[in-house]
């Protein structure tokens, strides 16, 4: 903790992110893991309870009973939870389907999804260098899917859709801006709980094992790091620094699949998950560059 305070506001930040991301791939693997066994509906209903439990355990730290109920605009938070039970299902059942890898690549176009939205919802005048990267991971989406030869497999709509869910959420949470770290993650959770619980109810739920009702809170455990790291270090630093250590991810995501579930990616997916990254990267570094050369207002 020392070691942590004596750091920069920047490198806490990325620090911050770097644990949120990693919690977050160690959190699919538990969610890829589970749903082989229970409901999708379970899984995130059971997951995202005992993570709105350890974000209960922590609110002394992440504001106190006042951060709970501070929500400025409830609208938008329910847009917003209602978008986020939407993503939970489509990755969580896209993880059934697919190798961890081969969904993180698609869910790692997510930042040209939110380029686009941003020029449509927000009319941005856009750079020749946005242009260009967007173009470069959409050719890197495109050697990924493999539209048209044997290959293509057609499972993979469902993180494509996912990714632009993120985006969207990502375009959704620009106007939450003030609003409280616990409310952030505490909310969309608990609309997982509910929603997810109610499906989860109707079509029927298996009795859990001790051993997986343990393994249950540890998962919720890392859902909680996982949304207070990275929102913790959106606010303590710049977007542009954050943003890249996403890609931790991708590495997490060849390790643990390969030795948990034994996925190997194709050499396809491989160098369209190269591209989009290259291509992500680039993107992060012209929106730095245009920010620092933007006029003072």
């Amino acid at each position: 903790m020392a070691m942590f305070n004596h750091l920069d506001q920047n490198h806490r930040g990325m620090l911050l992110a770097l644990l949120g991301f990693s919690s977050f791939a160690v959190s699919d693997v538990f969610a890829k893991y589970f749903s082989q066994t229970y409901s999708i509906t379970q899984v995130i209903t059971i997951s995202n309870l005992f993570g709105c439990l350890w974000m209960m355990v922590f609110l002394p730290w992440l504001g106190g009973v006042e951060a709970m109920f501070k929500i400025g605009k409830p609208k938008i938070h329910l847009i917003r939870a209602a978008v986020n039970v939407s993503i939970s299902l489509t990755v969580v059942y896209s993880f059934t389907l697919l190798p961890l890898a081969d969904v993180y690549t698609f869910l790692f176009a997510m930042p040209f999804y939110a380029a686009l939205i941003a020029i449509i919802v927000y009319r941005e005048n856009v750079k020749p260098s946005r242009w260009l990267a967007i173009i470069i991971g959409f050719a890197g989406i495109l050697v990924a899917l493999r539209p048209g030869f044997s290959g293509f497999d057609p499972n993979l709509f469902w993180p494509v859709l996912c990714g632009v869910l993120i985006a969207i959420m990502f375009t959704i949470s620009k106007s939450l801006h003030g609003e409280t770290l616990f409310s952030l993650g505490f909310w969309p959770m608990m609309a997982n709980v509910v929603i997810s619980g109610c499906l989860a109810f109707y079509s029927g739920l298996a009795p859990l094992s001790l051993t997986d009702m343990l393994m249950f809170a540890i998962h919720g455990a890392t859902i909680a790091v996982g949304v207070v790291g990275v929102s913790n270090a959106f606010r303590m630093t710049t977007a542009s620094s954050v943003s890249p250590v996403m890609y931790i991810e991708m590495i997490w995501a060849i390790i643990l699949g390969y030795l948990i579930f034994g996925d190997v990616p194709n050499l396809f997916m491989m160098i369209g998950a190269a591209i989009i990254i290259i291509s992500g990267l680039y993107l992060l570094r012209s929106e730095r560059l245009h920010a620092k050369l933007a006029p003072v207002k």
